[in-house]
């Protein structure tokens, strides 16, 4: 089986971030385009990419649940709650794509906070260390693209 090549899972990683970056940055440099269009494609990427997470969260925990099973390990953690949790922040996300921008620019906000900290006490000890660290490093930018997004649209 070939090798995971971590350089080009970062890279590709830290690409998905010029969605997030570029409305948030060009709604203040251009906020002529910043009516409806910025906000939807901003709104429908975060959306789409807090559902891509839920649905990682989903996977890996029936992985390691069964995987624990096999093993016969005991687990800490409530694989039921987690699998709640994910498919809420999936339905949670597609909710904000109905709301308006200076609203849901904060939920979304709050969907990727709530996602991290899922990863965190379900899935994340099973991650490496190179992930861990790149996860966290994403989440700030998203939070903060979302921080910016949401000042720009509550003052609209």
């Amino acid at each position: 089986m070939p090798e995971l090549n971590t350089r080009l899972a970062r890279r590709l990683s830290y690409a998905g971030l010029l969605p997030f970056l570029i409305p948030a940055a060009l709604v203040w440099v251009l906020p002529q385009l910043s009516g409806k269009i910025l906000g939807e494609i901003a709104i429908s990427y975060s959306a789409l990419v807090l559902s891509f997470i839920a649905g990682m969260i989903w996977i890996l925990t029936i992985t390691y649940q069964s995987s624990a099973a096999k093993l016969d390990e005991p687990s800490e953690r409530n694989p039921n709650w987690v699998l709640t949790g994910s498919v809420s922040l999936s339905l949670f996300a597609w909710l904000c794509t109905w709301l308006p921008a200076w609203l849901a620019c904060p939920g979304l906000m709050a969907g990727f906070i709530l996602a991290r900290k899922l990863e965190q006490t379900s899935v994340e000890l099973h991650y490496p260390l190179w992930f861990i660290e790149m996860r966290d490093w994403l989440s700030r930018i998203v939070v903060a693209s979302h921080i910016s997004l949401a000042v720009f649209y509550a003052q609209l």
